[in-house]
């Protein structure tokens, strides 16, 4: 069974965990990460070194603070998690008190709550760059306290970026010294198709157009001979080939859906993995 991360989060990769990890290599020198969201593949191997990043910088924040000290995270979090607190006055209060905040750290702290408590784990936010995700309604949601200290143990020696994926990637293939087990994965929003209206991509203010498909392609093929295997995953559909014009390889299968108001709803969804 899949290690599973202290974030709740939309898009997971542990539910295929089994599958990804035919893969990726299960250990190496380093594994880079250019969207890490909840670091579960990170945190289902065993690499030397971890490189993670992702836009998000309160996700990053809340990363760094959990590797420096998982203790004072766990005191600082620990009582938000009350049955008093598991209401929709008292999350929309603390959502709106987390969209006034200008500490990152005071940011990392709520948005732990945040994850655990609002709508499927959702970190979603509006064109404002406003956390927007409603609440959840779950009947106790979990402290993810073993998960915590986990982290910060498996995570020991990594480190964290919070970078444009193109900034990001140029940096991972400055990287000097042994580079015959470096893998990069690349997880980006879902490609959203003309006919997938429900595929949830707007994951921070600015989204993650086309376009942007089309530059990380782009990107990743014409960094490739830096690293030993650089690999990508992705919802399948018609635009795939058009858009990921590097692929070597795709592989496809089927992973469980966790996003969809209706749970009966939720249908084994199309995924691919490409190889450059």
């Amino acid at each position: 069974m899949a290690v599973r991360a202290f974030m709740k989060y939309p898009g997971s990769k542990q539910l295929m965990m089994s599958k990804l990890l035919r893969h990726i290599p299960r250990q190496g020198d380093i594994l880079i990460e250019c969207f890490a969201g909840s670091a579960s593949v990170a945190l289902n191997t065993s690499y030397k070194r971890y490189i993670l990043n992702d836009s998000n910088k309160d996700l990053i924040t809340l990363y760094k603070l959990v590797h420096n000290d998982p203790e004072a995270v766990i005191k600082e979090t620990k009582s938000l998690f009350r049955s008093e607190t598991n209401n929709p006055d008292y999350y929309y209060g603390l959502r709106d008190a987390f969209n006034l905040m200008t500490c990152l750290e005071d940011r990392a702290i709520v948005l732990l709550y945040l994850s655990r408590h609002g709508y499927n784990g959702l970190l979603r936010y509006n064109s404002q760059n406003q956390f927007n995700t409603p609440f959840g309604k779950y009947k106790k949601p979990y402290f993810p306290e073993h998960e915590i200290h986990y982290f910060a143990e498996k995570l020991e020696h990594a480190e964290f970026h919070s970078l444009d994926f193109s900034t990001f990637i140029n940096l991972a293939a400055s990287i000097e010294g042994k580079r015959d087990k470096i893998c990069v994965y690349a997880d980006p929003p879902y490609l959203k198709h003309d006919t997938q209206s429900s595929v949830f991509t707007e994951y921070t203010a600015q989204g993650f157009k086309h376009e942007r498909h089309v530059e990380l392609d782009r990107l990743l093929t014409a960094k490739k001979q830096h690293f030993d295997r650089v690999l990508l995953s992705n919802h399948d559909g018609h635009l795939l080939r058009e858009t990921y014009k590097g692929a070597q390889r795709i592989v496809r299968f089927k992973v469980p859906r966790t996003i969809s108001a209706k749970t009966k709803a939720r249908r084994p969804a199309p995924e691919v993995l490409i190889y450059y």
